[in-house]
């Protein structure tokens, strides 16, 4: 039986919490927790760095580039079993309040099935507002200095991949791609690398289907429970964040018998069906409306271990 798992590099994990624009954020104990899977060794689905719950934490690996470590030396659950006690509120910011560059009157609608090509847009912010019934899609790659803010009222679908040019020598030289969504995002099997932050939240306080990430999806349709070892059996990396209500980890390559040691201390070689990595340039720069500060105030950036 084939057991894929999910890796996080570069960062830490955090569930539990909601969007600033839902709930007030300001209680601990919605009880969600992180449920996943480890092999004989103690390997397998975990994070380099620290992992933070509202409820309990099972099966998921902290301080996971560190094997010598306890599993649980890097998590903190909001429970008096499970690594618990840590008795702290997680709440995630509404994006869209730090949307200022452009106005409600200045957002394009999208009344056809339209794609987005990065590759296409000059460094700035855009915002889109998606008619029910049609489709919005995202792909392209960014060019050096190529920094972009996607503000998007509906769904997103990702059908291709989206890339940026590496070759970067000074801090100017960075792209940067930050989409934040106001529905929910759709990626699709073929996609096996995304770069960038993507953000899916809520469109309002009674919104309970929006805010979801499905890493695996037909169109903006699920599939099938009994072919998602078919249909999802790309590994997906992401070299980045994300950010959601709810993201359904559905990627279907590999299993836990795979994981190793030396290759799990690293996420260009982890066996996981789906790997997050947190990547210094994503730190680095950001849309001036997210950061209210001018980005380029760091020369330097690195990312060292924790001291266990």
């Amino acid at each position: 039986v084939n057991k894929p798992f999910i890796s996080f590099y570069g960062g830490d994990v955090a569930v539990g919490g909601d969007f600033a624009n839902v709930a007030s954020c300001d209680s601990p104990s919605s009880g969600v927790g992180i449920t996943a899977s480890l092999n004989s060794s103690n390997l397998g689905a975990g994070v380099e760095f620290a992992a933070m719950a509202t409820g309990s934490i099972q099966g998921f690996r902290t301080a996971k580039a560190t094997p010598t470590a306890p599993i649980n030396k890097l998590g903190f659950a909001n429970t008096s079993s499970h690594f618990g006690n840590f008795g702290s509120a997680t709440c995630i910011k509404d994006y869209f309040a730090s949307f200022t560059s452009i106005s409600p009157s200045n957002m394009t609608d999208i009344t056809s099935d339209t794609s987005i090509d990065i590759d296409t847009k000059s460094s700035g912010s855009y915002g889109y507002n998606v008619s029910s019934g049609h489709t919005l899609s995202l792909k392209g790659t960014l060019d050096l200095s190529q920094r972009v803010a996607l503000y998007i009222n509906g769904d997103l679908v990702i059908d291709n991949e989206i890339s940026a040019d590496s070759s970067w020598t000074t801090i100017e030289q960075i792209p940067s791609l930050h989409v934040y969504v106001k529905g929910n995002i759709y990626i699709q099997p073929n996609v096996k690398e995304m770069t960038g932050l993507f953000v899916a939240q809520p469109s309002s306080p009674t919104d309970t289907d929006g805010g979801k990430i499905i890493t695996c999806s037909n169109g903006k349709s699920a599939v099938a429970n009994n072919a998602i070892y078919n249909t999802c059996n790309n590994k997906l990396l992401v070299k980045g964040s994300l950010v959601a209500k709810k993201i359904d980890f559905l990627r279907a390559k590999g299993s836990l018998r795979d994981a190793n040691i030396k290759g799990e201390q690293d996420a260009s070689t982890s066996a996981a069906a789906e790997v997050i990595e947190l990547t210094p340039e994503i730190l680095m720069v950001a849309p001036d409306d997210i950061t209210n500060a001018n980005a380029s105030r760091y020369q330097y950036f690195t990312v060292l271990p924790p001291v266990l």
